[in-house]
């Protein structure tokens, strides 16, 4: 079974997300561009704890951000003009001269460490890209231009998402389901589903994540071959939602359901992909306490970018400085929704089992800031 949450949309309306392709040019080489105009999206997949807000189908944020196949010039759509840029004169140009030549050189930007090895063809070496290295790129290209250092932190934070919504390694060579094994996982879905809507608890993300626990933990009974497809899903829930202390406490309950021969490979694929996302969750986390440290934010602004540093530091394992910005958020003046969340996060972040933490922790679950 490779792909575990086939059966998932059966559970929540799906809205599409659609976009339509454009052609642009780069601002700098002027080589053609094909960009993705988001026409129209969703909320319908709810909102993690780290406030993605999760579109149905495919997310705007990863399929939106655009690199330059030829020079590696990353941006938005409306970065790149819609007509052939002439030569600039000297005196007039938007970028200065060294980051220019910078770009044509191909060493402004660097490509992920975890990409290194991609194959880089003459002519387009920055084409083909997955969408976190996209991000990536923007960040570096935005930096490079003198952006806000809140702007940047935000594009790691949304780099950190397109490793979770596209970068899944935590799947089982299990056969696949057949029709009475899909009945009993979606009916046992569709139970816990039910369970947490009557805790008051309408997030889709988390009536998710909640099922995943129920998945993991409450299906010993139900039979090995049942069993391991329940964990299975579980685990894969976990990864979707960027659990990673969960995720990382679960791995004993799905070896079992793995030959010993495939078991190595398969926990180093998890803890690669899990490194991956938390390398652009540090970056996000000290880019936006830095912000934080230079008194610029106030309000409901500064109360919700401590909570967010506080739940990056929850997913990154430091449960010292969680609690502190935690405590620190539940200070100042909150937007509706988000003191729920700093209770139950802060609670997420102390207790000693990561995994059960995420029911024993969730009285209940507003939309989200």
């Amino acid at each position: 079974m490779r792909r575990l949450l086939v059966l998932l949309p059966c559970l929540f309306a799906l809205l599409a997300t659609t976009f339509t392709p454009a052609g642009r040019y780069c601002p700098l080489c002027a080589t053609p561009v094909t960009v993705q105009l988001l026409q129209g999206a969703d909320g319908a997949g709810g909102q993690d704890r780290d406030l993605l807000r999760r579109a149905s189908g495919a997310q705007p944020f990863m399929e939106v951000a655009t690199t330059c196949p030829r020079c590696g010039f990353s941006g938005w759509p409306e970065d790149f003009p819609e007509q052939k840029p002439r030569r600039p004169r000297r005196g007039e140009d938007v970028f200065d001269a060294p980051l220019r030549q910078a770009f044509a050189i191909g060493t402004a930007v660097r490509l992920p460490d975890s990409l290194q090895d991609l194959p880089r063809p003459p002519g387009t070496p920055w084409a083909n890209l997955p969408a976190f290295a996209r991000l990536d790129l923007v960040a570096q290209t935005v930096r490079l231009r003198g952006g806000e250092p809140q702007r940047v932190a935000d594009l790691w934070l949304q780099a950190s998402w397109a490793v979770r919504m596209g970068w899944h390694p935590v799947h089982l060579d299990l056969p696949d389901p057949g029709p009475a094994q899909q009945a009993w996982l979606l009916s046992r879905l569709e139970e816990y589903t039910a369970q947490g809507q009557s805790l008051a608890i309408h997030n889709v993300a988390d009536l998710e994540v909640l099922a995943a626990v129920r998945l993991l933990v409450g299906t010993g009974d139900a039979g090995p071959e049942l069993h391991c497809l329940a964990v299975a899903t579980g685990a894969a829930l976990l990864r979707e939602h960027g659990e990673h202390p969960a995720l990382r406490s679960a791995l004993p309950l799905i070896e079992p359901c793995v030959a010993p021969e495939a078991w190595a490979p398969l926990r180093a694929a998890v803890e690669d992909s899990i490194t991956l996302e938390q390398g652009y969750e540090r970056l996000a986390r000290d880019g936006f306490a830095a912000v934080l440290a230079a008194g610029t934010l106030s309000g409901e602004d500064a109360a919700l970018t401590t909570y967010l540093v506080g739940e990056l530091s929850r997913r990154l394992g430091e449960t010292e400085a969680a609690t502190a910005y935690f405590d620190a958020a539940s200070t100042l003046p909150e937007p509706e929704g988000l003191e729920v969340w700093i209770r139950e996060q802060r609670c997420r972040a102390n207790e000693p089992d990561p995994l059960l933490g995420l029911l024993r922790c969730c009285a209940r679950s507003p939309a989200g800031p």
